[in-house]
């Protein structure tokens, strides 16, 4: 398994800096973050330059905004990212689902169906995959085990599969480790991020609030037993990529104590690993 981290977390420096940053510390890969400007010189400059791995681009938002002007600005946006990825020859562009809210979930699959197949149809012809994020904060419809199994049951493709990220499971209360093996043919990559449940606030707040009662945590200081999602990713024969994506707010604040959350949690799972 190779060890990266997502650049969201460093968007006071420039993409040069970050890769130069990832290479002296002994990363693997970056995935660019929406921060960074679709511009194709600027990336393979960097890429060039430094010879940094980039695995992809992700672009979560609402992509069915009842706003048309701020959902035509997103649809463009997205487009042109996914026309970077393609000519960049990435592995992934990562995304939300969209998500309309006066609609059902049934009626927010075949929205998402007619949203993503040309994506799918376009991915496929320059081997780009296309990854669902599973946050439930992005206008996502992806958000559950049930949920990914209707998706996948109604576009029958193999180019679409998860960026899989178990904080947002503990979040929602679901299982982090049994859907490895359900999902073992859909799961492209890991966004590595623990969360924290701080039971006590919990069962005085409960799940009504979305907020308040959970945190996010790099991995070893949440609910998360790492050694026993990554044995199983083991046993699934997942040998792909863990994208630290650092959303601590004990370890933010400043580039250096970022810097340094990032580089715990390498160290964190390198012994696992």
């Amino acid at each position: 398994m190779k060890i990266g981290f997502l650049t969201n977390a460093l968007k006071t420096l420039t993409l040069s800096e970050i890769a130069d940053w990832a290479i002296e510390n002994g990363f693997d890969f970056l995935e660019v973050g929406p921060h960074i400007p679709a511009d194709k010189p600027l990336l393979k400059r960097v890429v060039d330059n430094t010879g940094i791995h980039i695995i992809g681009l992700i672009f979560c938002r609402n992509f069915q905004e009842k706003d048309e002007i701020e959902r035509r600005k997103l649809g463009k946006e997205l487009e042109r990212r996914v026309e970077l990825a393609c000519e960049m020859g990435f592995e992934y562009i990562t995304i939300s689902t969209g998500l309309d809210e006066e609609k059902g979930f049934e009626e927010n699959i075949q929205l998402f169906k007619e949203f993503v197949t040309p994506i799918l149809e376009k991915c496929e012809k320059h081997g780009v995959r296309v990854a669902v994020e599973n946050c439930p904060d992005t206008g996502n419809i992806a958000t559950s085990p049930y949920r990914w199994e209707r998706i996948f049951e109604a576009i029958n493709s193999k180019n679409l599969g998860l960026c899989y990220d178990p904080s947002h499971l503990v979040r929602l209360l679901i299982d982090p480790y049994k859907p490895i093996r359900k999902f073992a043919d859909r799961i492209f990559y890991i966004h590595v991020k623990d969360a924290e449940v701080d039971g006590e606030k919990l069962s005085w707040m409960g799940i009504g609030e979305v907020r308040g009662w959970w945190r996010y945590r790099l991995p070893g200081f949440g609910q998360i037993d790492w050694n026993k999602l990554i044995s199983t990713l083991k046993e699934i024969e997942f040998d792909g990529y863990l994208s630290i994506e650092h959303e601590d707010p004990v370890w933010y604040g400043s580039e250096e104590k970022v810097k340094a959350g990032l580089l715990l949690a390498k160290r964190y799972l390198q012994k696992i690993i």
